[in-house]
């Protein structure tokens, strides 16, 4: 099969190396990113180290196994979700004296656009998947999010001065988040990408071993046949 056969057949997604060449094991590309956001909603409202969340993770790995929009479809539902908790949890917080509600702020449009980037870089990237291509696209995911969210702290935030100083200064201060950032993401893609994995390998068996009973009754047939 040609590459460009080969590219269309496979749907514009590269396979992961235990995968065959059929479309069975990518039945399980979306459920598994749904238990990816399950689990990001999960984390996100548990306690947990800053910035160490499953959230670059799963734009990566969305990202490399399903189209642009059904990614975003089902990471943003995750995100909205958690968000409005939060915020939620928050009227009640010490420092929240206004009582107001800070689900939703000026930050937000610029968290979802990195998830975005992420899913977009991770489908071009990852179109023809290999395992050494996972680390690069997930460190440029890490610093992605931390060039952007800062650069948004420091234009549309009042913390730091509108100068150029102050843009220095609010990245000086992400500084100590950014490590935190890149460890949870490089651990959390290789979760998700080892869970996807397993359970295409052992769906993959369970099918193989499936499809051979009949085989093997036919042959039973045929040698009771050829005796009589």
């Amino acid at each position: 099969m040609s590459p460009a056969v080969d590219s269309v057949a496979d749907g514009g997604r590269g396979r992961l190396p235990h995968e065959s060449t059929s479309c069975a094991s990518r039945i399980w590309d979306a459920p598994v990113a749904l238990w990816g956001s399950v689990a990001l909603a999960i984390i996100r409202l548990a306690p947990h180290y800053p910035n160490m969340t499953p959230l670059t993770a799963l734009g990566v790995y969305a990202g490399a196994r399903l189209r642009f929009w059904t990614s975003l479809a089902i990471v943003f539902p995750a995100l909205i979700v958690t968000d409005v908790v939060i915020g939620c949890m928050d009227l009640n917080a010490p420092w929240n004296g206004t009582r107001s509600f800070t689900a939703f702020s000026w930050a937000t449009p610029f968290v979802y656009l990195t998830v975005a980037i992420n899913v977009a870089l991770s489908g071009l990237v990852l179109r023809r998947f290999h395992p050494l291509k996972l680390v690069p696209v997930c460190l440029f995911g890490s610093l992605q999010f931390f060039v952007v969210t800062n650069f948004a702290a420091w234009l549309v935030g009042s913390m730091y001065p509108h100068t150029f100083d102050g843009l220095v200064v609010c990245y000086a201060m992400g500084l100590p988040f950014l490590g935190n950032q890149i460890l949870g993401d490089l651990c959390y893609t290789g979760a998700i990408f080892a869970v996807h994995a397993v359970v295409t390998q052992y769906a993959r068996f369970s099918s193989e071993r499936f499809s051979s009973k009949p085989s093997a009754a036919a042959g039973d047939a045929t040698a009771t046949e050829s005796l009589c």
